[in-house]
């Protein structure tokens, strides 16, 4: 099965901007046209139809996103390849310049299969070629013959691996770098030497191990010492219990003398004193009844205590009952004032509902008074509208004759101005009126009836201005009036409302006055007999306080005496508390020695565990040392034998690839200079005869002119160079297992005259034993002149 190219459309791609579609024949197609006219930009299109890719985007040069056209969103890209036997493949990509891509593939039997991944494993069944492969030996670049050319002989090397598929091996070989083992063993060597210098071998840990014994021997001894000051301190442990209680009790004994001493540091009242304290007390709680208007039974419970003769407690009883009673009216009174108070706010809170509905009154109230004011003042004036409507009605007729006669005076003085001019130009003249003659003697008698008419006319349009004028001013008013009679009708409820709410406030705040006095005067009174409440409640407390200070004396001189007793005990417990405390205090100081010790020995334990470690760690480094130099050995070997390998897979390339290249220049150029070429392998001489290569070959190019080889030098023309590496990428195209028919060359010959154009488009066909060949240039003169050329003219 072989694939031939049929049909290749694009829009919006590259420099296409616009729909482009070619015909691709069998034989040769010549894509010509100046620089920037699209020529690959079309090689791109078949590139990118087929791959999803072109060269430039294998190489990173640019995106697939700069595919689209500058002018365009999207690049559509339609190509037709004919397998013989089977059919039309269309390929068909469509990509946005935000990266979106859509890829479609329609088969011969016409089955659609969609997406990039699909499609491109079909691509690589039918021509047997991944992109790499298509690139090098199908679509065939100048820049390719550049490097080949001008580069220098390990950049040609790489080009030629390239071409042959053979780079893979050398870039295996060169992936392969002894340098990192060596740095790997370097870093390996520095960690060893640094834990040697920072333990300094074994000495560290035997010196550990000897201190660790010491330490843990006298943490022994001092456990034990602790053990036995616990068991005396056991032993005394009941006496000092017995001190420590002894203490607390002297110390609260000592707190409540104090609190004592402090109650009775002012003296104690006599019962004589307290008594006539009290009487003076009842007699303030009387006036306060007087004062409440209590009822009778209240102010007789209160004459009736019995102060003196007898037990005063009862008597604090009786008159602090009869406080609580006397309060009590007290807070009756007072809530019956604030009832009093809170009638007093809600009068206010009327009077200020009523003095802002006045205000929002009082525009309408003014524009009531306002239009009685005016109305009364047009009635004086004009008079009322009946009045008014008479005076307009008598003075429109009046008008309406005056109009009429000045009408007519209007039309007499036309007339007589009329037949006096006619007069004046004929002589005479027929009067329009009665038929008569009217001769130069009506001129005169004429000029004066219209002078006195005139004069006439002027008075009555006088007379016309100030009836009109009159007439207007006599309308506006009859307007006013009844103008504003509508305001006071309008406004006549809320002006009426206005002055019943005037009345509503005078009446509020008569009644606030009244009460507000009656309130003031309560609050006073209450206030007043608040605060002789409070004077009878803080006697009678201080009185009782000074009762409760009687037995206060009796029990002072007991504590003191109970404290003389407890001091004597603490002082028989004194000398086995301190020996109590000594030995807690000794104590203290085992617990911390033995906090050290324990502290020091844990620290040796971690220490001999980290020096074992980094021993562990040590033989580790050492074992990974020798299996990395056993590595690198290892790698060192293959690597020379992968260059080995690679420099056998040129020198069996090179032979068939000779052949190949010797039949194409002699197809191709035209000329004897070059008698033959060869590629050749160089190989760089070993260290030593046992050690593995480590230098790759290169490839050397020679052309034997003169019958003599000489190797590829600058010293050749461009042509020359161009014509040798272009038989040796397409002899190496030729030896490529491949399914396409076709061969796509870009600007392949660019600096060569044009005999060997000629000689190199006739026979590149046969050359290759392709059927199809797409070659662009920019001579399209030398295409023109060649029979069974398809040649397509591109424009800029």
């Amino acid at each position: 099965m072989t694939l031939l190219l049929r049909e290749l459309e694009v829009e919006g791609f590259r420099v296409f901007r616009d729909p482009f579609k070619i015909k691709i024949n069998e034989g040769l197609t010549v894509i010509s046209g100046p620089v920037g006219s699209g020529k690959s930009s079309i090689i791109s299109a078949i590139e990118y139809a087929l791959y999803g890719t072109d060269a430039n985007i294998d190489k990173k040069l640019y995106t697939r996103r700069d595919l689209v056209n500058d002018s365009s969103e999207t690049a559509r890209v339609s190509l037709l390849v004919e397998a013989e036997g089977e059919g039309l493949y269309k390929f068909e990509r469509i990509i946005t310049k935000s990266g979106k891509e859509k890829a479609i593939l329609v088969l011969p039997s016409g089955e659609t299969i969609q997406g990039a991944e699909a499609i491109k494993g079909l691509v690589e069944e039918l021509t047997g070629l991944d992109f790499f492969e298509f690139s090098r030996s199908v679509a065939v670049s100048y820049v390719s013959l550049f490097l080949l050319a001008y580069g220098g002989p390990s950049a040609r090397s790489n080009v030629i691996d390239r071409l042959l598929g053979i780079e893979s091996v050398k870039e295996l070989a060169s992936s392969l770098s002894i340098k990192l083992f060596e740095n790997k063993l370097n870093e390996i060597d520095s960690q060893i030497e640094s834990i040697r210098e920072l333990f300094g071998g074994e000495t560290y840990e035997t010196s550990g191990q000897e201190e660790y014994t010491v330490v843990k021997k006298e943490l022994e001894g001092l456990k034990a010492e602790k053990e036995k000051l616990e068991n005396e301190k056991k032993k005394l442990e009941p006496y000092a219990e017995k001190y420590q209680q002894i203490e607390q009790q002297i110390k609260g004994g000592e707190g409540a003398l104090k609190v004592l001493e402090e109650q009775l540091k002012k003296g104690v009242l006599s019962m004589e004193e307290i008594t006539e304290a009290l009487i003076q007390v009842q007699e303030k709680l009387l006036s306060i009844a007087e004062k409440l208007q209590v009822p009778d039974s209240t102010r007789k419970k209160i004459e009736n205590i019995e102060i003196g003769g007898k037990n005063l407690e009862n008597v604090f009883g009786e008159l602090e009952a009869a406080y609580s009673e006397l309060t009590n009216i007290y807070y009756e009174k007072y809530e019956a004032l604030k009832e009093q108070e809170a009638h007093l706010k809600e009068l206010h809170g009327r009077l200020r509902a009523i003095e802002e509905n006045l205000v929002n009154f009082e525009r309408d109230v003014d524009n009531y008074e306002k239009a009685e004011r005016i109305v009364e003042e047009l009635k004086n004036k004009y008079g009322d509208e009946k009045e008014l409507h008479q005076k307009i009605q008598e003075l429109s007729r009046e008008l309406d004759e005056l109009q009429r006669a000045s009408q007519m005076e209007r039309y007499a003085l036309v007339l007589k101005r009329h037949v006096a001019e006619k007069v004046a130009k004929n002589g005479e003249a027929d009067c329009p009126v009665c038929g008569s003659k009217v001769t130069s003697e009506f001129l005169e008698k004429a000029k004066l009836d219209v002078s006195q008419g005139s004069k006439k006319m002027r008075d009555i349009e006088e007379k016309i201005r100030q009836l009109e004028e009159r007439i207007k001013e006599l309308k506006s008013a009859l307007e006013d009036l009844r103008t504003y009679n509508l305001v006071i009708i309008s406004l006549q409820d809320r002006y009426d409302t206005y002055h019943e709410m005037l009345d509503q406030k005078q009446q509020i705040e008569e009644e606030l006055e009244t009460e507000n006095m009656e309130f003031q005067k309560a609050k006073a009174a209450l206030e007043d007999i608040e605060v002789e409440l409070k004077q009878a409640r803080n006697e009678l407390s201080r009185l009782r306080k000074e009762y409760a200070k009687i037995p206060l004396v009796n029990q002072a001189y007991e504590i003191k005496s109970n404290l003389s007793k407890l001091q004597a005990n603490l002082s028989e417990l004194k000398p086995y508390w301190e020996k109590y405390r000594e030995l807690e205090e000794k104590i203290r100081e085992l617990d911390s020695r033995i906090n050290e010790k324990t502290q020091r020995l844990s620290f040796l334990e971690e220490k001999s565990e980290e020096i074992k470690r980094t021993m562990d760690k040590l033989e580790e480094l050492r074992l990974e040392r020798e299996r990395i130099a056993r590595m690198a050995q290892n790698i060192s070997r293959i690597k020379g034998i992968l260059i080995n390998v690679h420099s056998e897979l040129r020198k069996n390339k090179i032979h068939e690839l000779n052949n190949t290249m010797n039949k194409l220049v002699k197809t191709m150029y035209p000329y004897t200079d070059i008698e033959e070429v060869r590629v050749r392998i160089r190989t760089p001489p070993k260290a030593e005869d046992r050690q593995p290569q480590k230098k790759y070959s290169t490839y050397v190019i020679e052309a034997k002119t003169s019958g003599n080889w000489l190797p590829f030098t600058s010293r050749m023309s461009d042509g020359q160079k161009t014509i040798i590496f272009l038989a040796l990428v397409l002899g190496i195209s030729m030896l490529t297992n491949k399914k396409v028919g076709f061969v796509i060359l870009d600007e392949p010959l660019p600096n060569v005259d044009t005999q060997i154009k000629i000689s190199f488009l006739k026979n590149i066909l046969p050359s290759l034993g392709l059927r199809q060949a797409i070659i662009t240039t920019q001579a399209e003169d030398i295409a023109e002149k060649l029979e069974g050329v398809t040649l397509v003219k591109l424009k800029r």
